[in-house]
């Protein structure tokens, strides 16, 4: 087709769910700017003849291309500022010498071996699903591949070790942020996140998204008298810290107190004990923010509500009163609409023979504390009263979600 179109006009193209064989007898693309390739059958190759034919590109994207194996953006393509490699599962090999390319994002399962040999790089976003302790991978690597970063945005899935500390520096490293989900491991030091501040000099943002559905850690509550310090340098210039997921966590505490105590020019700190993705412009709940795109909050579990409270009150106890005047805290919960915690159903099951008053009356008893815990839970008392009712109900719900009395 673009044999017998004029190419010299051509200055978007789009494809999509198509097989796209180019060949060298395709014809300069003088004009064209902007391409985009997703779920399309093209290989490395036949890629490669299509980019030497297109100087003027700005900007490519390639999503879902499962035949590139090695991709190589050539030297010649000095427009280039902006490339967006996605879910390409056979890739293996990124190569990239345009020499003014300034954004890279990567998302995939796994990492791929990359070379970027512009240092005009300033903007990076990689999301590897499935590679394990990929913080680690950045805070090592990182530095000395893309070394004048501004923008940073990492998504990691399985951390089973501590974040290190980095052996180089972002030095021009302004705004990071940091999404951790699926699989944290039992007892991960959130402390740690720290080696991320230490590398930063001259951060000035800094957010960290924590997806609270499988975490395990060991609550403030019962290990308080054990509190950490981190050794480190002052953050001199971060003015703005958010913590979306904030959790009950021992560690979560520590790097929230390491970020007060270390930050000197901290203007802003927003704790949120709740990961809302559908709050795409960082407004809070839906009762409390009816300006959100979506109407509706995320969908949480009793445990996950519960945790958010048991959050809200290590802010209050713990957090609160090390905020000094020159710094706004801002804390969020859950939606007062979205978010209410929802007693179970019991299963009673009774042995033939047994009787069953003795299990009846055991019944009642634990549904009447349930309903009590739950109703208490959600109100806003006293710090003491409310983690005392959140801690029993913490037990309830871990400990008689389907009984059987015998």
């Amino acid at each position: 087709m673009l044999t017998f179109m004029n190419g010299n006009l051509i200055q978007h193209i789009h494809l999509a769910f198509c097989t796209f064989r180019p060949m060298v007898s395709t014809g300069c693309l003088r004009s064209l700017t902007n391409l985009q390739l997703h779920h399309v059958h093209i290989t490395g190759e036949e890629l490669g003849f299509l980019l030497f034919n297109s100087l003027a590109l700005m900007q490519l994207e390639l999503r879902n291309c499962s035949e590139i194996i090695c991709l190589k953006i050539p030297c010649m393509l000095e427009q280039l500022s902006c490339l967006t490699v996605s879910c390409c599962g056979m890739l293996q090999m990124i190569e990239a010498k345009a020499p003014n390319l300034s954004t890279f994002n990567f998302y995939g399962y796994k990492l791929v071996n990359v070379s970027l040999e512009s240092l005009q790089v300033k903007n990076l976003d990689m999301n590897c699903e499935d590679e394990i302790n990929f913080l680690c991978y950045a805070i090592k690597k990182l530095p000395y591949m893309v070394p004048n970063l501004e923008t940073l945005t990492l998504f990691s899935y399985n951390e089973t070790v501590n974040t290190p500390t980095a052996s180089a520096k972002f030095l021009h490293l302004k705004y990071m942020e940091i999404y951790l989900g699926g699989d944290i491991s039992l007892g991960y030091d959130f402390l740690s996140m720290g080696s991320f501040l230490d590398a930063a000099p001259v951060l000035e943002t800094f957010i960290l998204d924590i997806d609270q559905g499988d975490m395990e850690f060991d609550s403030v509550f019962a290990n308080a008298s054990k509190m950490r310090q981190r050794p480190g340098q002052k953050h001199q210039n971060l003015k703005d810290a958010k913590i979306f997921g904030f959790c009950s966590a021992t560690s979560m505490v520590e790097f929230t107190l390491h970020i007060l105590e270390n930050a000197t020019s901290l203007e802003y700190i927003t704790l949120d004990t709740v990961y809302d993705e559908f709050d795409e412009d960082d407004l809070g709940r839906c009762s409390v923010a009816p300006g959100r795109k979506t109407r509706t909050c995320c969908c949480l579990t009793n445990e996950m509500i519960l945790e958010a409270h048991n959050g809200l009150m290590a802010i209050e106890k713990y957090i609160a009163g090390k905020v000094t005047s020159t710094v706004k805290l801002d804390v969020r919960g859950p939606c007062s609409r979205c978010h209410t915690l929802e007693p179970r159903n019991i299963t009673l099951q009774v042995a033939e023979g047994d009787s069953l008053s003795g299990s009846t009356n055991a019944l009642n008893h634990l549904e009447e504390s349930k309903l009590k815990a739950f109703d208490l839970a959600s109100k806003p008392e006293s710090a003491g009263t409310r983690i005392e009712y959140c801690l029993a109900l913490g037990w309830l719900l871990r400990s008689f979600t389907t009984p059987s009395y015998r």
